[in-house]
């Protein structure tokens, strides 16, 4: 089985998932995603067993938004997410960041 550093790099470019679409896309054309096939949606099964791990997953993707990304907001968005955490929490959440950051934007895929 592939790990999801290897899935995403290699097969999700490809993958009709609803995850990497706008909302509009997905409503417009629905039948083109299957949730049940789909190994994204799988992982994210297995992210939720964990608590913390799901809720930085939420709080990764209001981060890293296609919009928050476009309009250069993802750190206000991070400060904003994260302003009321303890040192504790926040350095928790930031090697979580990290290990999805690393995952999803591997360091040759960022060169590119």
């Amino acid at each position: 089985m592939k790990s999801f550093a290897e899935f995403w790099k290699h097969d999700a470019p490809s993958l009709p998932c609803c995850l990497f679409i706008e909302d509009d896309e997905a409503v417009a054309d629905h039948e083109a995603y299957n949730c049940d096939a789909c190994p994204v949606a799988d992982a994210l099964d297995d992210l939720a067993i964990d608590q913390e791990n799901a809720e930085a997953w939420q709080l990764f993707g209001r981060c890293v938004s296609r919009f928050t990304v476009d309009t250069h907001l993802a750190g206000t968005v991070f400060a904003r997410l994260t302003g009321e955490l303890s040192v504790e929490e926040f350095t928790d959440l930031a090697a979580r960041f990290t290990l999805l950051y690393d995952a999803l934007y591997p360091p040759d895929k960022r060169e590119s």
